[in-house]
């Protein structure tokens, strides 16, 4: 349980789900009351915690993770997501490091490896189709990408993780 309170940085927080905790052990019966308690604090503690993120991330970086998500096997510029969230590209630069602690391009980047892992080891593409499929026109730059970001090349990918 302290492990759990410790990461929380607000202390208001902390102490709400002292409180929560406190009251999980003297209101239950038995063992598995005390679980199902502490279950459902943690429950509420996590739906307000995502509800307020969905909150503070807003309406631009969802509409600019919607365009990356729906865009991403074809070129798309960090002036593209902001035309399509309704914002500077400045100020999607600064809202990306700011909310999800990474920049643009690398979230792109992240999207078209996943993606791309997906298919090596679901499919029977070529690497080069997945590249193609996945935004990379350039199979050597593409790969050369994977192995640097995942360590391994796309075919030894496949190797470990296909069907």
């Amino acid at each position: 349980m302290e492990g759990v309170l410790k990461g929380m940085t607000e202390e208001r927080n902390r102490e709400r789900m002292e409180e929560k905790f406190h009251y999980a052990y003297v209101e239950a019966r038995n063992f598995q009351q005390v679980v199902k308690n502490v279950y459902i604090a943690l429950d509420e503690y996590m739906t307000a915690e995502e509800k307020e993120l969905r909150e503070k991330m807003g309406k631009p970086m969802g509409d600019a993770i919607r365009f990356i998500k729906e865009n991403y096997s074809r070129p798309i510029s960090m002036e593209d997501a902001a035309d399509a969230a309704g914002v500077s590209a400045g100020y999607l630069g600064k809202l990306f490091r700011r909310e999800m602690d990474t920049g643009f391009n690398e979230y792109v980047t992240k999207i078209r490896l996943d993606r791309s892992q997906e298919l090596l080891a679901e499919t029977s593409m070529s690497v080069k189709e997945i590249a193609l499929s996945v935004g990379y026109p350039d199979e050597k730059y593409y790969s050369r990408l994977f192995k640097k970001v995942t360590g391994i090349k796309p075919t030894d990918y496949r190797k470990l993780y296909g069907d």
